[in-house]
């Protein structure tokens, strides 16, 4: 049979078959025909589907398909390609999401993702990404984010790199990382964001020195306000206050 003969009962197959015998089926029928399925792609009512069968194909070419769908339009459809790509073997998309993400395209922060589920080899090429030629900022952000939330123990000295960059987001994100390791040999670089531009840096940095708990930033805390910001200032004060009861 045709696979373009068989589509239509290709739903079906999935409900009743085992899991291992819908792969098989897939290959079988669909192998060399992953163009028909990147056309299926098109179709609203096909998409779930087709992702499916270009996971069971798991060829070059269905790769390709399923990484060009990080870019998608659709949410949904994103989502899907990033679920079926971590299924992939590691080897022969690390390249291919780490371009993806030194791009910055549509689909860096799904790429992102799924280099960030591959285990040692997604987060050695997350790793490698922030010291390319060249990588933007925003990049480096994601690449800190993206190793924090994995507690990659190297995300200790991309927060100190972080922490001294002109970048918002990226100190920012330093911030964050600090935050959510209590990494308190950098409680000086974070004290130093109380001088920052950026009333958001200011905020984060008193918020982050009294949630450390660190008693010896009480100088560096009383000796930068009043803040203009009032918003600033109230934490500011709460840090003060909270670090004085320790």
């Amino acid at each position: 049979m045709e696979p373009m003969d068989s589509w239509g009962k290709m739903k079906e197959q999935k409900l009743l078959l085992p899991e291992t015998e819908f792969i098989a089926l897939c290959r079988n029928l669909y192998t060399g025909w992953e163009n028909f399925l990147a056309d299926k792609l098109r179709l609203r009512e096909d998409q779930s589907l087709v992702l499916e069968v270009l996971t069971a194909l798991a060829t070059p070419r269905a790769q390709e398909i399923l990484l060009k769908c990080l870019e998608d339009r659709e949410e949904a459809v994103q989502l899907a390609a990033a679920e079926a790509l971590k299924k992939m073997p590691p080897d022969r998309i690390l390249r291919p999401l780490a371009a993806a993400m030194l791009r910055q395209s549509q689909g860096a922060a799904k790429a992102g993702e799924v280099l960030a589920a591959l285990g040692p080899k997604g987060l050695e090429q997350l790793w490698q990404l922030w010291f390319e030629e060249g990588a933007a900022e925003s990049l480096k952000t994601q690449v800190l984010l993206l190793l924090a939330e994995q507690a990659d123990p190297r995300c200790e000295n991309l927060a100190f790199l972080a922490l001294l960059s002109q970048d918002e987001e990226l100190v920012r994100a330093g911030l964050k990382a600090v935050e959510m390791w209590s990494f308190r040999d950098l409680w000086g670089n974070v004290a130093c964001c109380l001088s920052s531009e950026s009333w958001r840096v200011r905020a984060k940095a008193c918020q982050v020195l009294a949630e450390m708990g660190i008693r010896e930033a009480l100088p560096a805390l009383e000796q930068g306000g009043p803040d203009q910001d009032s918003w600033v200032e109230e934490e500011r004060r709460r840090a003060i206050e909270k670090l004085q009861k320790r």
